[in-house]
């Protein structure tokens, strides 16, 4: 984590780029803590976790595209 901290938020605020650390805050930990976890889990719980979260950014996309939709 301490690696993450210093390559993803410390550059955005040393260079006062707005956003950039919030981003980093909100990008990095949280795929990070879910591939943590999926580790320690038996195969097919991986498996099917990755082709849940494949098959929600697809209908997200679609919804995007189609209705304009942007939360």
């Amino acid at each position: 984590w301490s690696v993450v901290v210093v390559l993803g938020v410390l550059p955005a605020l040393a260079l006062g780029v707005v956003g950039v650390a919030r981003y980093a805050i909100l990008a990095f930990p949280l795929p990070i803590a879910a591939a943590d976890l999926l580790s320690e889990r038996p195969r097919w719980v991986q498996v099917v976790t990755l082709a849940g979260s494949a098959a929600v950014l697809m209908v997200f996309a679609r919804l995007v595209v189609t209705k304009s939709w942007v939360p």
